[in-house]
């Protein structure tokens, strides 16, 4: 390995070992650790939209993370699951207070729903930039050919269209 790769790796095992960097910090949900690098102001006032964002640990609530970290003007997280949601958007409304910040709980499938955050998107920033289709689901467990066509299109509407 050259240097530079392997000084970016050391780095890398280094932030992630870490210990948290506010003791003081809810123990509810983990702390993201960020890894990426900025954006180059490629986000910079967007206007974005994150289905998939309830996970404490997932990629939803990661990337929300870093769009509102590279200054994007606001940033809607959204899911079928809202247990989270709301500690999310506290969380990202303390880190980064001039991002704008709305937790929306529907289901991704739901194509009137999915317009609804997007018209009010349009609405109130008059643009929508960024829109992160994250939103995903396994399906029913059973054979293929045993799923329903009702079964198919519903992780078909959710993962796919």
């Amino acid at each position: 390995m050259t240097s530079s790769p392997k000084h970016r790796l050391e780095a890398l095992s280094k932030q992630l070992s870490a210990p948290p960097s506010d003791p003081n910090r809810s123990k509810t949900i983990p702390e993201i650790r960020q890894i990426a690098l900025d954006s180059a102001g490629q986000v910079k006032g967007k206007v974005i939209i994150v289905s998939g964002a309830n996970s404490p640990l997932g990629i939803g609530r990661a990337s929300a993370q870093q769009f509102a970290h590279n200054g994007a003007l606001a940033i809607y997280i959204c899911d079928f699951n809202d247990e989270f949601l709301e500690m999310h958007k506290q969380e990202l409304n303390a880190q980064y207070p001039d991002v704008d910040i709305h937790a929306r709980h529907f289901d991704a499938s739901d194509e009137r729903a999915m317009k609804g955050v997007i018209d009010e998107a349009m609405a109130k920033y008059g643009r929508l930039d960024v829109m992160f289709a994250n939103a995903g689901i396994v399906g029913v467990n059973k054979a293929f050919w045993d799923i329903s066509d009702e079964e198919f299109m519903r992780t078909m509407k959710t993962n796919v269209l």
